[in-house]
C-alpha cells in the first residue's frame, strides 16, 4: 500500500509505498521523495530499503518520537523484534538506515542493525507466546501528540508510546482474534486514559496501570531536545504567503572545479559540517569549520574527475548540492 508524507522533513510531500510481507518473508520501502511545487522527481530521488539482512517484514513511516519527522518502525516476525530508526529533519531513509545491502550508515557512522530503539516481542522471551508480524500505524491514542508504536504477537496487540522517553514495556495489551489498520480512539474517565480497539464489531477498553521497579526494562532517551519540533511538521499553512524555507545559500565557487573549491555558506552560529558523496553515495570527504567562518576550502585535486554531491550540516538546517570535477 502506499501513503503520501513528508518523509524527509522538507516542507514536500512524499509518495512512500509499502512492500510489506507477511510472516517468513522479508519486506522493504520505497520513496519518491517531492520536489518544490508539488512535481514528480526523476528516479535519482528514489529510494528503496531492503529488510532481508534484519528479517523485517512490515513498516511504517510513523512520528513516535513527537518531534514531527517521521520516524522508521520495523517488524521483525522472523527475529521477535520492533526495531525504530529515529529520523531528523533533511535526512531521508537510505542515510538513516542504509539501503539493506550496504551495512554502513555514512551520515552517522554507524550499521543499520543498531536502531534507536529496540523492543522484543514476547516470543523472545517465551515460547507460549505466537510468533507473529509487527508495526502498525495506528495513529495516537492518547492524544498526546505522539503516535504509539504498535505491534502484535497474536492474539495479543500492544501499543508502546514514546512521550518524553520509551521503554521496553508494553503500555497496552489488548486480547482480540484479529485486528485492522485503523485509527484507535480514546477517552478519559476519571482522569485516566481509556482507550478503545474496534474490532470486528467488539469494543476493549484498557486503562493504564502501574509500573514495576525502575532497572527492570529498557529505557531509551529521545533522539532530540526536549520539545524540539521539525518547523515544516505543522498542518495546512494558512492562506497567504506560504513560508519560506529557511537557507544556508550554499554555494560553490567555481562549478566545475579543478584543483581546489570554495564552499561558502552565510555566516551563523554554529559547528558547519561538510560532506562529500560520489553520486553512488561514496564517502569522499568530510571537515567541520566554526559557522561563522562562512567558507571551506575543498582540495579537489585529490578526487577524480566526475560529479559529486556536497552537503552542509548547519545547526537544524541541511542542504546538498552537486558539483563537477575536471582535471
Amino acid at each position: 500500500y502506499w501513503d503520501r508524507i513528508d518523509a524527509d522533513c522538507d516542507g514536500e510531500q512524499d509518495l512512500v509505498i509499502y512492500t510489506n510481507m507477511a510472516l517468513g518473508g522479508t519486506g522493504g520501502l520505497q520513496v519518491i521523495y517531492g520536489t518544490e511545487g508539488g512535481g514528480f522527481p526523476d528516479t535519482t530521488a528514489i529510494e528503496v530499503l531492503d529488510y532481508k539482512p534484519i528479517l523485517g517484514a512490515r513498516s511504517v513511516l510513523s512520528d513516535v518520537t513527537g518531534d514531527g519527522v517521521p520516524d522508521l518502525v520495523v517488524g521483525c516476525g522472523g527475529r521477535d523484534v520492533i526495531e525504530i530508526f529515529a529520523g531528523k529533519p533533511g535526512q531521508r531513509l537510505q542515510e538513516l538506515y542504509g539501503t539493506g545491502h550496504d551495512s554502513a550508515d555514512r551520515a552517522n557512522k554507524r550499521l543499520p542493525v543498531r536502531p534507536w530503539a529496540h523492543l522484543w516481542l514476547p516470543h523472545a522471551i517465551s515460547d507460549s507466546w505466537f510468533r507473529s508480524t509487527a508495526a502498525f500505524n495506528l495513529g495516537d491514542a492518547d492524544g498526546d501528540g505522539v503516535d504509539e508504536i504498535w505491534g502484535t504477537s497474536y492474539p495479543y496487540l500492544m501499543g508502546y508510546s514514546a512521550r518524553d522517553i520509551l521503554d521496553s514495556l508494553a503500555d497496552i495489551v489488548y486480547r482480540g482474534d484479529s485486528y485492522r489498520d485503523v485509527q484507535i480512539s480514546s477517552l478519559r474517565v476519571s482522569g485516566f486514559p481509556v482507550y478503545g480497539f474496534c474490532n470486528q464489531g467488539r469494543i476493549g477498553y484498557y486503562r493504564i496501570g502501574g509500573r514495576p521497579n525502575e532497572g527492570s526494562y529498557t529505557r531509551y532517551s529521545l533522539p532530540h531536545a526536549a520539545g524540539f519540533r521539525c518547523e515544516h511538521a505543522t498542518g495546512v499553512t494558512e492562506v497567504g504567503e506560504p513560508p519560506k524555507k529557511p537557507s544556508l545559500g550554499l554555494q560553490l565557487e567555481p562549478n566545475p572545479a579543478g584543483d581546489h573549491q570554495q564552499i561558502k555558506w552565510e555566516p551563523q552560529e554554529g559547528i558547519a559540517e561538510v560532506v562529500v558523496h560520489t553520486l553512488s553515495g561514496e564517502f569522499c570527504w568530510r571537515s567541520e569549520h566554526p559557522g561563522l567562518q562562512g567558507m571551506a576550502i575543498w582540495e579537489t585535486s585529490r578526487v577524480s574527475s566526475g560529479v559529486y554531491t556536497v552537503t552542509l550540516n548547519l545547526g537544524r538546517i541541511t542542504e546538498t548540492v552537486t558539483t563537477t570535477i575536471t582535471h
